[in-house]
């Protein structure tokens, strides 16, 4: 009787263990998505600055060679 009521207090531990672990995880998983979210946040905005540097290099290049 008293190994079962051992048993079961050592299974009640672990499982609580393993619950608090799954929990991590989770909310690592989360905190890593919103990281992956403002990284590509980042990369197109710097892209979108990037593409419109070269635009507006085109209509210079574009009006200078019109104005002969």
């Amino acid at each position: 009787m008293i190994n079962l009521k051992r048993k079961v207090k050592d299974l009640n531990f672990e499982s609580s263990k393993k619950n608090e672990e799954i929990e991590a995880l989770k909310r690592n998983i989360r905190s890593t998505r919103q990281q992956e979210i403002e990284v590509e946040v980042k990369v197109y905005i710097e892209e979108c600055a990037r593409l419109r540097h070269q635009l507006e290099e085109v209509i210079r290049s574009k009006d200078t060679f019109a104005d002969p």
